[in-house]
């Protein structure tokens, strides 16, 4: 059983700040006037000892300072409207700097009291957490103009009340200053845990709530490195060092044994090594209680991934995890149970899930869930299917092939809704049948540039503005304001907001979507397919886009929608996804002009080599039979009509035919007459065996040529004119 004394001081530990002066000053105060002079002396000196020690304490006074940074948060917004009129009487850089300044002296003030003076830990958050908050102002009301007073540069050191320095932080931005906040805050911790561990345990993990609140979960993973964004830096005093050593100082420094790493002591004395997880100027007491710390922003960022998983925060878990296999497994048990519960936590999961090349997670989330995927999911989706590709297994592949052609489609059916808005004729038979006559017409010609401006113009979605009237005109040409006469259906809603900010997502994808950068991704999804199978599938994408799509056979047509829309910003998502298009139909039109082009070169010597094994067979059978039929003749005649075959068969063949001349039995004409010979008089070997002649030799179709055809490439018409 414990002590009092011990369980007065869990007591006292648990209780707030005036519960415990309170209990003080009505109980134990009365009781040193009960006890011994020699033991009453004690606790009176003991109380002056604390008294003289924290004499020269800083004064937090959160109520002042609240009311001072409030104050310029004040002028600043004044400011701001002033500049929109008179830009010259513009104070915002004395402002900037003057919160800047404010808020960095209150900083210093805050680690002197909870590491040189191990106290007010409670208020020091507040402090804390109002600097941060103040900090994300000051970032949010610029104003109007340029970011420049958001750049300045700031020197800060943190110092002893010796004067010692300590920390040194040089960086340019107002929106850095939150690496002095966050390594305050580390100290805080550390020091938290030394003087009052079981009100640290207790107080700690609402403070890490207070934390993510203000600056994100990334906050507390930052808070980890001292503020840094990495785990190990060139110096610990050098603010934007180089990040190499990522992985050794890291796997050391997060186990929790450190007698290892103590005993390992330099020759300047520095046991520690100079990864962010340390700080120089911490004893050993403090540097041990790191891993407190660490597991307790661990076991926090565990609940937010089970509300809102990302691959961002598994990835950050595993950073500071020392065990990152316990990591994967803790994590794939949350993702069992949330997976399905929204379409962004379906999202998370197959990012975790390509991240760890589990194919077998993947194809069963895309089988059952994948309709949750949204448009704006695409990249998600893309790099999942890419991990099943690169399993080299048929099922995946088959099931990665039906979902690039599926997402490729939808895209396509989504470019073409979009563009109906714009032009809302494209679909209109008389419109299609005149596309397809000027599909004929000969390309860059006059006449089919008009036809192709007049399409245009037939096609376009008419103008929803009327003509004013008559007195709406007098007054707009006196200068006075109409009512109602400006269109407004031109307007860019996204003039005035972000476009990246992550809140507007789904505004972006209901007014800009990124159909250029879905099509293109899932084309390129197809790339690890084999050759033929992608190939086919992007060729039925092909003759997909032309069905439905008519006017991508031509590209003058295309080009010209595009110059239509140019001048518009609220189309130019749309003017992308059409270059995108056309792009890729140009390319499939080549790839089949080449694909023809060689099936014609390959049926054209597949043709030649059968005419010249024909002819062989055809020269064997009548040397054959002219051999017979002129075998009395005796040898010499034989030795002739082989040395006539070889050198038959080592000359090239000839491009005309050539008879030979008859032998001496045949009789000259009577007229004394020469005759002519032509291939379609030819006799044939029996005949020409009868009457003692020599068979006349086939004709013969070159095969060093390439294949012949018919059409003369240089009259018109002989080369298909392709864009």
């Amino acid at each position: 059983m414990a002590s009092r004394a011990a369980r007065l001081r869990d007591i006292y530990d648990s209780l707030q700040n005036a519960d415990a002066r309170a209990a003080v000053t009505s109980e134990l105060i009365a009781l040193l006037d009960k006890i011994p002079a020699g033991l009453a002396d004690r606790v009176l000196s003991s109380a002056l000892e604390v008294k003289t020690r924290h004499s020269s304490i800083p004064q937090l006074d959160l109520p002042s300072r609240k009311r001072e940074i409030e104050c310029i948060l004040d002028h600043i917004s004044r400011d701001s409207k002033y500049s929109l009129v008179n830009p010259e009487r513009s104070r915002r850089n004395e402002l900037f700097n003057e919160a800047a300044q404010t808020l960095l002296s209150w900083l210093q003030d805050i680690w002197r009291v909870v590491y040189e003076h191990s106290t007010q830990y409670e208020t020091a958050h507040r402090c804390l957490v109002f600097a941060a908050e103040s900090l994300v102002k000051l970032c949010e009301s610029r104003g109007a103009g340029c970011k420049c007073p958001l750049n300045i540069p700031i020197n800060v050191s943190i110092e002893k009340e010796s004067g010692e320095v300590v920390k040194t932080f040089a960086f340019t931005g107002l929106s850095n200053i939150d690496h002095v906040i966050l390594w305050v805050w580390r100290d805080l911790f550390v020091s938290m845990l030394v003087s009052s561990p079981s009100a640290a345990q207790a107080q700690i993990p609402q403070m890490l709530v207070d934390i993510e609140d203000v600056l994100t979960w990334q906050g507390l993973e930052w808070l980890l490195y001292g503020g840094q964004r990495y785990l190990s830096e060139s110096s610990d005093d050098d603010l934007f060092g180089s990040i190499m050593g990522l992985g050794f100082a890291s796997d050391t420094c997060l186990e929790d044994d450190d007698d290892e790493l103590l005993d390992e002591v330099d020759t300047d004395g520095d046991r520690r090594c100079s990864c962010n997880l340390h700080a120089s100027h911490w004893s050993d007491e403090l540097d041990n209680e790191r891993h407190t710390v660490r597991e307790m922003v661990q076991d926090h960022l565990f609940k937010v991934f089970r509300t809102d998983p990302s691959v961002e925060l598994y990835t950050s878990l595993k950073n500071i995890h020392a065990e990152r296999d316990s990591v994967t497994d803790e994590v794939y048990e949350i993702l069992a149970d949330v997976q399905t519960y929204s379409s962004d936590n379906l999202v998370a999961a197959l990012e975790i899930y390509s991240e760890e090349c589990d194919a077998d997670q993947i194809i069963e989330l895309l089988e059952e869930y994948g309709h949750l995927l949204r448009p704006r999911d695409a990249q998600a989706h893309q790099r999942a299917v890419v991990t099943l590709l690169s399993q080299c297994d048929d099922e995946y592949e088959a099931t990665a092939v039906r979902i690039i052609e599926q997402e490729l489609s939808d895209t396509v059916r989504a470019v073409h809704a979009s563009l109906r808005g714009c032009f809302s004729g494209i679909d209109e038979q008389a419109n299609k049948d005149e596309l397809d006559k000027i599909h004929k017409l000969r390309s860059a010609s006059a006449q089919r540039q008009t036809r192709v401006l007049q399409w245009v113009e037939d096609v376009v979605t008419p103008s929803s503005s009327s003509p004013p009237n008559p007195i709406q005109f007098v007054a707009m040409m006196m200068g006075m304001p109409t009512p109602g006469g400006d269109n407004d259906g031109d307007a860019d809603p996204f003039m005035y907001v972000d476009v990246d900010d992550d809140d507007m997502a789904d505004l972006r994808e209901a007014y800009r979507p990124g159909l250029k950068e879905r099509f293109g991704g899932w084309v390129d999804a197809a790339g690890p397919l084999r050759t033929k199978v992608a190939q086919g599938l992007l060729m039925r994408v092909f003759k997909k886009v032309v069905e439905e799509m008519p006017f991508f056979r031509c590209v003058d047509v295309v080009d010209e929608m595009m110059e239509h829309m140019a001048d518009n910003p609220t189309t130019s998502h749309i003017v992308d996804a059409l270059e995108c298009l056309s792009s890729f139909c140009k390319l499939q039109r080549k790839t089949i002009l080449m694909r023809n082009e060689k099936a014609k070169r390959a049926k054209a010597k597949m043709s030649n080599n059968k005419a010249a094994a024909q002819a062989s067979t055809s020269t064997a059978g009548e040397s054959a039979g002219s051999t017979a039929a002129t075998g009395s003749n005796g040898a010499g005649v034989a030795g002739t009509s082989s040395q006539n075959d070889r050198d038959e068969l080592d000359s090239p063949p000839p491009l005309i035919p050539i008879d030979l001349p008859a032998s001496s039995s045949a009789s000259a004409p009577p007229n004394g007459t020469a005759t002519t010979s032509s291939p379609t008089s030819a006799t044939s070997p029996a005949s020409a065996t009868a009457s003692g002649s020599f068979p006349s030799l086939p004709i013969f179709m070159p095969t060093w040529l390439p294949g012949r055809t018919t059409t003369n490439p240089f009259t018109p018409g002989g080369i298909e004119d392709v864009d």
